[in-house]
């Protein structure tokens, strides 16, 4: 898969979490800054996000590039959070270091498997939104599922006394355990695990 078609997965998938698709040159302050590909994020995503090919130009101009783009920015008081996503062979660390005191280094190298998107997901994963669980989507009942994991224990008298006490909160498990331990003496074994 090539750099321009890795560009354009990425930029589907960030594009299908919320982040809006800008042209590929960025003026600011009488300088362009061009780039693979560049997103900013909608509502409250501040984030400005460039995409570069790192097989296409030598790392040190893209550094520049970089660097000079986060300067533009700090200089014109941007608040936009600024991400390097880098597709292609990776950088020296040197490189990556050097572009990381200005912005957000994603280095994601070349897809394993072409054209597995999971993969790139899980790339791009730091600035995806979290899976939520839809509403009406049906949530377990921790306490039956906590029964449900105790087996045989749920028959202990002791136990069905904190499960009883836990649908009352912390403070009542607390004094639950407190009654249990000052009841027991140090002869009545049974006692204590009662």
């Amino acid at each position: 898969m090539t750099g321009n078609a890795l560009i354009d997965k990425a930029t589907a998938i960030l594009q299908a979490a919320g982040y809006n698709s800008q042209p590929t040159t960025l003026s600011i302050a009488n300088l362009d800054f061009s780039f693979g590909a560049i997103l900013t994020g909608a509502n409250r995503l501040r984030d400005l996000i460039v995409i570069a090919d790192t097989a296409e130009e030598p790392e040190d101009k893209l550094r520049d590039r970089l660097v000079g783009l986060g300067r533009a920015l700090d200089a014109r008081g941007s608040r936009r959070p600024l991400t390097a996503i880098l597709i292609g062979p990776k950088p020296k660390p040197s490189t990556i270091e050097s572009m990381s005191k200005v912005c957000r280094v994603l280095a994601l190298g070349r897809l394993a498997t072409p054209n597995d998107d999971l993969e790139m997901r899980d790339w791009l994963s730091v600035l995806l939104p979290l899976d939520t669980y839809g509403e009406g989507a049906p949530i377990a009942e921790p306490l039956d599922v906590l029964e449900e994991q105790l087996g045989r224990l749920k028959r202990n008298p002791f136990v069905v006394r904190l499960v009883k006490a836990s649908k009352s909160g912390p403070p009542a498990v607390e004094n639950e355990l407190r009654t249990t331990l000052s009841l027991s003496s140090p002869n009545d074994s049974r006692r204590k695990l009662e």
